[in-house]
């Protein structure tokens, strides 16, 4: 219908309909084709089953099928009113006839359903944070958001707990879990302690530089061994921190009769330094806990063998 429309049209086309000045004038061979507005389609020639809707509006090529087109290369933004849904300028706005040009996709509400296994949407009342549940478990609601200059991970219910699984999702599979009272437990699922393990840890024991003046660095190891190739002293450590604990192996070397003279932090039993053992090759060792940022309370155990 239109003065032209599938003007060009051979026997072998069948079941088209164009409306429109010009409308599927190219069309020859094609088929199932619907052409809708003044030179809709018209540069159509060989396509099956293609819809074209528009002043000007054509597919994406001459032969290509099965392709519906809404409007031609001017026409930018699509939306339905009543729905809250808009395509402007490439990008996607749903629940919003506005979406942010900064976002491909702009939704307002809540993306998923009651049975959904990926759900996303604004917590309740806290317009800062976004909820993220990757089951469709009422329970299961994590956050990840960013505040007081903390990118977060979390739950605002302390009654949640987040757990990291091998192998499976029970109990039995669980190998770190947090709980809402901020215990950790690794190995358990119940810590009873702010940090319970099941099994040992390991705390490295670094080599210390052998000097006139030997300066532990509380940050890099907590446990530390020494060769000691003269008469030497053991500084005030850097980077101290109450309730750090740990070891330190002295070891003469293969002369001996080396001294160990402290730096004002170390307390020893008495207030009195201790004497090391002077053989070769002896090895001594002195165990610490820290009790203030000026105060190490140590005690030294002589000629280990």
């Amino acid at each position: 219908m239109g003065r032209e429309s599938l003007q060009a049209i051979s026997g072998a086309a069948a079941q088209n309909t164009a409306i429109g000045k010009d409308a599927g004038a190219a069309v020859t061979t094609g088929s199932s084709n619907t052409f809708l507005g003044y030179d809709a389609g018209d540069a159509t020639t060989t396509s099956t089953n293609n819809t074209i809707i528009g002043n000007g509006a054509d597919a994406s090529s001459a032969t290509v099928s099965n392709e519906i087109t809404l409007g031609n290369a001017s026409v930018n933004k699509f939306r339905i009113p009543g729905m809250d849904f808009v395509i402007d300028a490439g990008n996607v706005g749903i629940g919003t006839s506005s979406p942010t040009g900064s976002y491909k996709l702009d939704v307002v509400g809540a993306i998923g359903g009651p049975s959904a296994n990926f759900v996303i949407y604004p917590s309740p009342g806290v317009s800062a944070k976004r909820t993220l549940s990757l089951s469709n478990n009422a329970n299961a609601t994590l956050h990840l958001d960013h505040d007081g200059g903390y990118n977060r991970f979390g739950s605002d219910n302390t009654s949640q707990h987040f757990a990291f699984c091998a192998g499976g999702s029970t109990a039995g599979d669980i190998n770190v879990v947090f709980k809402g009272d901020g215990n950790v437990g690794i190995g358990t699922t119940s810590p009873a302690k702010q940090l319970h393990i099941t099994k040992a840890a390991i705390a490295d024991i670094g080599t210390l530089t052998d000097g006139a003046t030997i300066t532990p660095d509380f940050d890099a190891n907590q446990n530390f061994s020494v060769t000691l190739g003269g008469n030497r002293t053991l500084a005030n450590p850097t980077n101290i921190d109450a309730g750090q604990t740990g070891s330190i192996f002295i070891t003469q070397d293969g002369t001996g009769t080396r001294t160990l003279a402290f730096g004002s932090y170390w307390k020893f039993p008495g207030g009195t330094a201790p004497t090391l053992s002077t053989a070769a090759a002896a090895v001594d060792r002195l165990d610490y806990i820290v009790f203030s940022s000026t105060d190490i309370h140590a005690i030294v155990t002589l000629d280990i063998k």
